[in-house]
């Protein structure tokens, strides 16, 4: 996974891990899922799931707030779908399951 820091509004600065990024045709814009990059006793990462919008080709833009009522609706379906993906494919390294689940977007809501 990939680690990087944001700044809060607080001014802390606190490191995350990146858990997918897509795009969606219907919004035409990029997505990015992401959690605590610290993780627990047992190697689990948070369990918060965080959003927002990124411009892939030009990631010092930083992350996006998520904009309509539409697009939120997309992000918990996307997260619904990557629960399921996770709960039934247990069996599958982190590198097969984010190939898993990528399929599974683009088969849902496009791709580039």
């Amino acid at each position: 996974m990939r680690v990087f820091t944001l700044t809060g509004g607080d001014g802390v600065s606190r490191q995350y891990s990146e858990v997918l990024t897509f795009h969606s045709d219907d919004t035409g814009r990029d997505y990015i899922l992401f959690t605590d990059a610290d993780t627990g006793p047992e190697g689990e990462y948070g369990k918060r799931l965080y959003a927002g919008t990124f411009d892939p080709d030009d990631p010092e833009k930083g992350i996006g707030e998520i904009g309509t009522e539409q697009e939120w609706e997309l992000i918990d379906s996307v997260a619904g779908t990557l629960r399921q993906i996770a709960d039934s494919e247990n069996g599958l390294s982190e590198e097969e399951l984010r190939e898993t689940l990528q399929n599974v977007l683009i088969e849902k809501y496009g791709d580039k």
